[in-house]
């Protein structure tokens, strides 16, 4: 589980509030986290989402920073506060790292948090690239895994029969294929863990993805296969 934010997101998060600060924002909102974000050039996650979509990070911040609200610029002299959505992506980030496996909060994790919250700023101004969020996570997800190891070995997949079945009848109308299969038994009880292949199309992947809540994550696989967890 990620116990930290790294130095990408470290410094995403001084930049964004810098670009705020020149916009003439006194709070940092999820455009100006953005924009921090695509100022991290040794950030090889954020390159190959932007990459897999025909983008660079050039292009994307001009567009982004033509888009935002801006007045006269203010002098930057300590971090500004986050507004509540930023806050929220920030937060969420946490979430992304730990269904990719990964063990620090980098700044391709909350670019994918900033996707996520389709309501917020920079959802909108990304999608207005074509950048979708069941894409990024896949261009993440497929990335060389070298070392890392499998989820399917971690106790974390592992639901009660009844949630298993439960899930698989919301996962129905999205999904071609349902698996279900008993990993454990306790006594007479059995822990199954719940897989699917998404209908073809991107919007019943990002459905599916969608179905993340507290208790339960959404981790996609390579081949596109959507695996659901129980956080520990």
């Amino acid at each position: 589980m990620p116990s930290s934010f790294g130095s990408s997101v470290r410094s995403a998060l001084e930049t964004a509030a810098r670009e705020a600060a020149k916009l003439g924002q006194r709070r940092v909102g999820t455009e100006h986290l953005l924009l921090g974000v695509l100022r991290q050039d040794d950030e090889v996650g954020v390159s190959r989402v932007l990459s897999d979509h025909g983008l660079s990070r050039e292009r994307c911040a001009e567009a982004i920073s033509g888009a935002v609200d801006r007045s006269e610029p203010l002098r930057f002299e300590q971090p500004l506060p986050l507004r509540a959505e930023a806050q929220r992506a920030l937060d969420h980030a946490r979430r992304e790292a730990i269904a990719l496996g990964d063990e620090d909060v980098q700044a391709a994790h909350l670019l994918l948090a900033l996707l996520r919250h389709r309501d917020a700023l920079s959802a909108r101004l990304l999608e207005r690239l074509g950048v979708e969020y069941a894409t990024a996570k896949r261009s993440l997800a497929n990335r060389s895994s070298g070392s890392r190891p499998t989820a399917s070995a971690s106790t974390a997949c592992e639901l009660e029969v009844e949630s298993a079945l439960a899930l698989a009848a919301r996962l129905a109308p999205l999904a071609r294929v349902i698996t279900l299969e008993v990993v454990r038994r306790e006594g007479s009880r059995e822990r199954m863990r719940v897989s699917c292949e998404p209908e073809r199309g991107e919007r019943a992947l990002q459905q599916l993805l969608a179905l993340e809540q507290d208790d339960l994550r959404a981790v996609l696989e390579p081949g596109g296969i959507v695996r659901f967890d129980v956080p520990l």
